[in-house]
């Protein structure tokens, strides 16, 4: 409430230039408070006020946005304060780090490099990614780290800060051996559309690592990939005979739901209507997943499961298909 009361003052006009001193004084100590508190709102409305006056040409609000808002001291204790008391209030940090960016980006960059933190990194690269493309050039910059989760980082900001034009610095690390790194590459070309990003996409769909096969997979169906429906229902179609692949079937049939291509049904079909002795729970399982996964699938391609489903002795594979069927049958009287 001070501080509001202080904000007021120094827009009054009878005040002196002595006054209008002592008032952008004591401000910057509410600041200090603040920082230590993580009031993230009430420091950017000071911010905004005093810049506004700076912008008139006023030489106490020039010299405190200078010297006090971009010093390298007051950058680092509110990089701090983000880094712990960010999360309480995302959007108010997130104001905060765009009107002071260019001073921030560097230290933001350096705290979530070194945070050990899984949640707070994925905090602070939320924020980052909210800057925009003044933190591309930074991102550059830090690629030749040699720190994979680093480098793995610095694509993900290429990507969400919209640097298209970057895209052959991204693509060097699409055969990177480390698996994190090139998949985030790969996803980076994805997002981008480049005429490269599909056939890397396929060569891990054919990876003998399983690990990276299931990573393209996941990218596959996060961004839709119909070329890349044959090599995952391919996949699917592999013998199982210990049952150790049910794992991975169930990333497939995800993926290939989200992609939504009538040409997977065949497979998922062949698949609903085997038969197994020995791991039937785990085929049961799958046959469920399957009926999960059909909702971005044409209406009318998925008639012959929903048939199928409507006479099934597993509850939820029923409750779906009664679902479907009333989607069918307005679909087809409309």
């Amino acid at each position: 409430t001070t501080s509001e009361v202080f904000l007021e003052l120094i827009n009054a006009d009878f005040i002196s230039a002595d006054d209008y001193l002592k008032l952008i004084s004591r401000l910057t100590e509410f600041i200090n408070i603040f920082v230590e508190t993580g009031r993230f709102e009430e420091i950017l409305k000071i911010h905004n006020t005093v810049y506004s006056h700076s912008l008139t040409g006023k030489r106490y609000s020039l010299e405190m946005i200078e010297y006090f808002f971009r010093s390298e001291q007051f950058i680092s204790r509110l990089t701090e304060a983000f880094r712990i008391w960010g999360r309480n209030n995302r959007d108010g940090v997130i104001r905060l780090a765009r009107v002071l960016k260019l001073h921030i980006i560097d230290p933001l960059l350096d705290a979530l490099s070194a945070e050990a933190s899984a949640s707070t990194r994925k905090f602070l690269l939320s924020v980052i990614g909210e800057l925009g493309t003044d933190v591309i050039p930074h991102a550059i910059r830090r690629l030749n780290d040699r720190r994979w989760y680093v480098v793995r980082n610095m694509l993900y900001l290429i990507k969400e800060c919209g640097g298209r034009r970057y895209v052959e610095q991204v693509r060097k690390f699409a055969k990177h051996k480390h698996r994190r790194i090139c998949m985030e590459a790969v996803k980076t070309l994805l997002h981008f559309k480049t005429h490269d990003a599909v056939p890397y996409l396929k060569l891990y769909l054919k990876s003998d690592d399983i690990d990276l096969r299931m990573d393209a997979v996941k990218l596959a169906g996060l961004y839709r990939i119909t070329e890349a429906v044959p090599h995952i229902t391919a996949m699917l179609e592999e013998r199982d005979i210990l049952g150790a692949k049910s794992y991975y079937r169930v990333d497939l049939i995800r993926s290939l739901g989200e992609i939504g291509d009538p040409k997977a049904l065949k497979t998922l079909l062949k698949l609903y209507n085997s038969k197994s002795i020995l791991y039937w729970r785990v085929l049961e399982n799958l046959k469920v997943e399957i009926f999960k996964s059909l909702s971005n699938y044409p209406l009318q391609s998925i008639k012959p499961f929903v048939e199928q489903g409507l006479r099934s002795k597993s509850e939820e594979i029923l409750s779906i298909s009664k679902e479907l069927s009333k989607k069918l049958r307005e679909a087809e009287s409309a």
